[in-house]
């Protein structure tokens, strides 16, 4: 369509589903487009660049309302009771979220008002959406404590709260919220233990409690929850060993294996299902991401920039499935576990910035997925072992661990400064040649060696041979 929003919209008086999402329109939402049809009972005008206000929405007969991703601005509407969908998230609304407490919301199913302005408390009223499924409140500038009555959301499966002001303890009536697959309450000043009735949510998928003031020890109550595939505790004050039991998480031991997240049909504004878990926020190689659409295939482990001490534990090589493992910026002592190559889909690894000792394992050579890699400042010792990808890092990735050598470093004492691997001759300036390349150059040495044995033979000086290998050796 043109930028403008389209005129003909307003002759149609029997319309019931409405879609103009994706349609490039950058023009002010028209006043007229709120009451064009006593029937309209889906609208969905998302992904344009719409602005303008939403008026109250008390008397309309709208039920499924999505106009995320525009620039729309100014207070939230008022809604009417019937509504099961709402979804207002990346625009420029502000003010507070008082306004949800006034009606009683029994068909409300999905409630996303994430990526926006919004500020003040969050209401402490959620008993009047009881049938509420998704709640994204994330990437706002929320202030005060998580409200107890969301543990009265009994159906709620997605719980979003990352990005805001939110301070306090997670209240223990969320443990009632026996059907959450995903929670993010990272990017906040939530403080307290990591809570052991958090075991009791045993569908929890998605854990992320990351950059937060969570203090004392990781319990181990986590361990129950054999559905995890994405945990993140990192940047908080988390201390005490990491648990031994994270074999349990049977998603993450076994390969070809996802959750489907739950999800609810959402017709017919969008003619497929909508994913529970869209989005979230991780650490992924060495940046924070907002990943979308594909989280569910994210197998990740997180618990980077905490306290932790001890030992990394043996179990964790049976997570065969794990992609990302990130315990850097801990006190960890001890060594690499000997069998980590058994974790074969790995391709995020990072042990930095620990106190880990001994040698880098042989088995790490087989890790054939492996893009990142960090064992920078620990005191490792040793040979670095050799493989087509662990020698393909930068120097960085090792850097700080004094008794290592071998490629990218210094060679290791007593090695030739060509050192062959895997069927490729490595310089000692770093450079690479081909195995095929060095066979041909002694070939011809050796022919041309013996063509001139042969001649000086025929001229009988053996005195000249002599010479000659003098001059070559």
């Amino acid at each position: 369509m043109n930028p403008y929003f389209p005129q003909w919209v307003q002759t149609q008086r029997n319309v019931r589903f409405l879609d103009l999402s994706y349609a490039h329109i950058s023009d002010e939402v028209p006043r007229w487009l709120w009451s064009l049809s006593p029937t309209l009972l889906s609208l969905n005008i998302s992904h344009n660049h719409i602005s303008g206000t939403i008026p109250h929405l008390l008397s309309t007969s709208i039920e499924d309302l999505d106009v995320s991703s525009n620039n729309l601005s100014g207070p939230l509407p008022l809604l009417q009771q019937s509504m099961s969908t709402v979804q207002l998230s990346q625009n420029m609304f502000s003010g507070s979220l008082s306004n949800i407490c006034s009606s009683l919301f029994v068909k409300m199913m999905i409630l996303d008002l994430s990526n926006n302005h919004l500020d003040g408390e969050i209401p402490n009223c959620w008993e009047k959406m009881s049938g509420l499924r998704y709640l994204s409140l994330g990437e706002n500038s929320f202030s005060g404590e998580v409200p107890h009555t969301l543990g009265s959301l009994s159906m709620l499966t997605s719980l979003n709260l990352h990005g805001n002001n939110l301070s306090g303890e997670l209240p223990f009536t969320l443990s009632k919220c026996g059907e959450l697959m995903f929670i993010d309450v990272g990017g906040n000043n939530l403080t307290g233990n990591i809570p052991a009735w958090i075991g009791a949510i045993t569908n929890l998928v998605y854990v992320i409690l990351r950059r937060n003031r969570f203090y004392g020890s990781i319990p181990l109550e986590i361990c129950i929850l054999t559905y995890i595939q994405v945990l993140d505790l990192s940047i908080n004050n988390i201390s005490g060993e990491i648990p031994h039991c994270f074999n349990r998480f049977t998603s993450l031991s076994k390969k070809n294996t996802t959750v489907q997240g739950a999800s609810i049909t959402f017709f017919p504004t969008l003619y497929e299902p909508l994913n529970l878990f869209e989005y979230a926020f991780v650490q992924w190689k060495g940046g924070e991401f907002e990943y979308r659409k594909i989280l569910q295939h994210l197998k990740l482990i997180d618990l980077s920039s905490n306290r932790l001490v001890g030992s990394i534990p043996r179990s964790f090589s049976s997570m065969r499935a794990l992609v990302s493992l990130n315990l850097s910026r801990n006190m960890l002592t001890g060594t690499i576990i000997s069998d980590i190559g058994e974790m074969e889909m790995l391709e995020v690894l990072d042990l930095s910035r620990n106190q880990l000792s001994g040698h880098i394992p042989n088995s790490l050579a087989q890790l054939h997925f492996i893009a990142v890699l960090d064992l920078e400042n620990n005191s490792l010792w040793g040979r670095i072992p050799l493989s087509t990808q662990l020698q393909s890092f930068n120097a960085s990735a090792y850097a700080g661990n004094d008794g290592l050598c071998g490629l990218p470093l210094k060679l290791c004492p007593g090695d030739h400064p060509l050192i062959t691997y895997q069927g490729k001759n490595i310089k000692k300036d770093g450079g690479i040649v081909s195995k095929e390349f060095g066979i041909s150059m002694a070939l011809g040495f050796i022919i041309g060696f013996l063509g001139v044995v042969a001649v000086e033979g025929i001229m009988g000086s053996r005195r000249s041979i002599f010479l000659l290998l003098v001059q070559i050796f």
